[in-house]
Formats: structure tokens, C-alpha cells, sequence
């Protein structure tokens, strides 16, 4: 319900933000009338609408070696977390009850007929920039198809995301270069 009414707000605060750039107004002067600040202002009209506030999904990889088995005991009809995590710790499971409490969470809020990794949402700007300097190895199958749809249709992603796994291999030390080997040859 709160989100709901914060996105609607947004909504409302772009449509305003578009209809006094129609009469004319910058940012600078809209700003103001609105109560948001200037570059709020420019950076919604350059992206064409308010931001997406949504959390990403979370993945618990200890889960993964159990998502199966679970599945198939919620079809059967067990939908209560302890009794799921009882049985999944039986067998090997090393995670925290609350991990699978949130796993039946959001069980629960999956339609019956969707399949176990449905819905999948294309991820926000800010995650899809994050996701382009992740190793591609270690993205999961829908996310990887996303990316090579990405790279196919905007080659220049791909050239950015290679520049920020480097950039991001320097910054942690995983280069091969040494700071002697920099200073000596610095271009």
C-alpha cells in the first residue's frame, strides 16, 4: 500500500516536471515549484520518468542445491518454513531458518501455475550497470540471456562492461600489474 501511494507520488511529480517544461520552464525554474532539487529535476527528464525503486531479488545461494526438493514438497502442500527447513537441514542444508522463511515468503506471493523462476523483471538502470561489470560466469541463466540480448542490440555495453571488469580488477589488486610496473610506464 505505501509503495503503491510513493509510486504514484513519483508519477504525479514527473508529470508535473513534464507539463512546466512544456510551457517552457529548465529545470532551474522547476525545481523550485515542486520542491525537488535541480539535479533530481534534470536527471528524471534526461531518463525520461521518475526512478524505479524496487529491491532486487534476493538469491541465497545456499539455497540453491535444495530449490528443487523444496518445490516439490510445496506442490505436495508443505508450506510451513520450519517444517521445511527440518527437512532440508537433514540434509545438508547449512543456512539460517530465516533464509528459508524467506524463500516461503516469497513462495507465496509466485502464482500456483508460475514456474519457480517466473516473474522475471528486466533489472532497474542502476542494477543493469552493476550487472555489466559482474563476471558473466557467475550470472544465472535469465540474466545471461538478458545480457547477450543487451550486448547484441547495443555492442557499446559490451566494450563498458569489459572496461569496468578490468577497472574494477585493478582497483582490487587482480590485474597482474605491480605499482613499480605503472610508475615506470605510466601511458
Amino acid at each position: 500500500m505505501r509503495q503503491a501511494q510513493s509510486r504514484n507520488q513519483r508519477s504525479e511529480l514527473y508529470a508535473e516536471i513534464l507539463q512546466l517544461r512544456a510551457a517552457g520552464l529548465s529545470p532551474r525554474q522547476i525545481a523550485p515549484q515542486i520542491g525537488m532539487n535541480v539535479r533530481t529535476v534534470e536527471r528524471w527528464l534526461a531518463a525520461g520518468g521518475e526512478p524505479e525503486h524496487r529491491r532486487p531479488p534476493s538469491r541465497s545461494v545456499l539455497m540453491d542445491p535444495f530449490r528443487d526438493y523444496l518445490e516439490k514438497r510445496w506442490e505436495e502442500g508443505q508450506h510451513n518454513g520450519l517444517q521445511l527447513w527440518t527437512e532440508i537441514k537433514h540434509r545438508g542444508f547449512e543456512g539460517s531458518r530465516a533464509t528459508v522463511y524467506r524463500w516461503t515468503a516469497a513462495r507465496k506471493e509466485r502464482p500456483p501455475t508460475a514456474p519457480p523462476n517466473s516473474p522475471w523483471r528486466p533489472p532497474s538502470r542502476r542494477n543493469c550497470a552493476w550487472l555489466l561489470s559482474e563476471d558473466p560466469t557467475s550470472l544465472d541463466e535469465q540474466t545471461e540471456r538478458f545480457l547477450h540480448h543487451l550486448h547484441e542490440n547495443a555492442p557499446e555495453l559490451s566494450i563498458a562492461g569489459e572496461l569496468a571488469r578490468r577497472f574494477a580488477a585493478v582497483i582490487r589488486g587482480d590485474d597482474g600489474f605491480t605499482c613499480s610496473e605503472i610508475e615506470s610506464d605510466p601511458f
